[in-house]
């Protein structure tokens, strides 16, 4: 299937500006849309400035499109108020579907999210597993998903990812890890470290959602994507340590003591955590992706170690 007129919302932020590049760089024409006005401006790119909740704005910038990257979102580390993040992540989905509809889209593409299953009940989780959402986003992103599911005359697909980390990445907790690394703090690992934690690199999700816009037979599938095999967050930590030859001390807080420390912090501003995920982080965390890799036909091939050195490299930069 040809992406020659694609529309990417949220195209300024951390995964939105590396699609643009990706598709500019396959011979698409952009229509690129967000709040935010991009860092730099690229040659095939219309970049339009606007709430992705402005109905005028979003048909003129949908008008002869193909396909929709639908990315914009109010994510949990900002903090906004509930009302907030549900008018941009629900009523901005509803808008950007009612006008793909208008304007005959062929498919849209929805970034979803991992935390619509909440704790998972099942290792690995497939998709079919129960929804229960812990967080406001979480709740968000499986209204947004039954907006697309409630579609006709339109091709979508929504994929749900854990956390995305490479160059550029701004978490406020990878933050942390960073600067204690570059400064010869000591690193902290909440529990014994034996935990899995799925992730992806930036780059990997790319080509899921590329993937998810042109494969034949993804319309109207969820699909979880992550990097496999997963490893603990002790292997994580040990080879990000040894391949930057770093000497920092590593400090293991047991996790009776680190879920009360988890539920304080999360009510600090800038924390991505909601007081109800404390125990998360002290549990295996695998999506299973065996459908993604069926229908995509590609499974991620970029470590989250090398992805997670790419962001540190570029976070001292």
């Amino acid at each position: 299937m040809s992406l020659a007129r694609c529309a990417v919302t949220g195209a300024s932020g951390f995964l939105g500006s590396r699609l643009v590049q990706a598709l500019v760089g396959a011979g698409s024409e952009v229509v690129a849309c967000d709040q935010l006005s991009p860092a730099s401006a690229r040659a095939g790119v219309h970049y339009v400035r606007c709430d992705i909740c402005d109905r005028a704005a979003i048909a003129d910038a949908l008008d002869g499109v193909d396909t929709v990257f639908h990315l914009s979102a109010v994510l949990p580390q900002r903090h906004a108020p509930a009302a907030e993040m549900r008018r941009v992540n629900v009523t901005g989905t509803a808008t950007v579907l009612g006008e793909a509809l208008r304007a005959g889209v062929r498919r849209l593409v929805l970034l979803s999210s991992s935390e619509v299953y909440g704790a998972l009940a099942q290792i690995p989780c497939p998709e079919t597993a129960r929804l229960a959402p812990i967080g406001e986003y979480g709740r968000n992103k499986v209204a947004a998903e039954a907006l697309l599911a409630q579609a006709e005359g339109i091709e979508w697909v929504a994929l749900r990812p854990p956390t995305i980390v490479g160059a550029g990445m701004r978490e406020p907790l990878f933050d942390l890890l960073f600067r204690s690394a570059a400064r010869g703090r000591p690193l902290v690992m909440i529990g014994d470290g034996g935990v899995r934690l799925q992730m992806i690199s930036v780059d990997d999700m790319v080509s899921a959602c590329l993937l998810a816009a042109t494969a034949e037979g993804a319309s109207g599938q969820v699909l979880n994507i992550g990097f496999e095999p997963v490893a603990t967050l002790d292997e994580v930590v040990r080879q990000f340590r040894s391949r930057l030859g770093l000497q920092n001390r590593v400090i293991r807080v047991p996790g009776a003591l680190a879920r009360p420390l988890l539920h304080l912090a999360a009510r600090l501003p800038g924390v991505p955590l909601e007081p109800d995920h404390a125990h998360l982080a002290l549990a295996d965390y695998l999506l299973d992706t065996s459908r993604a890799q069926r229908v995509l036909g590609r499974q991620p091939s970029i470590s989250p170690v090398d992805a997670l050195l790419a962001a540190f490299e570029s976070a001292r930069r």
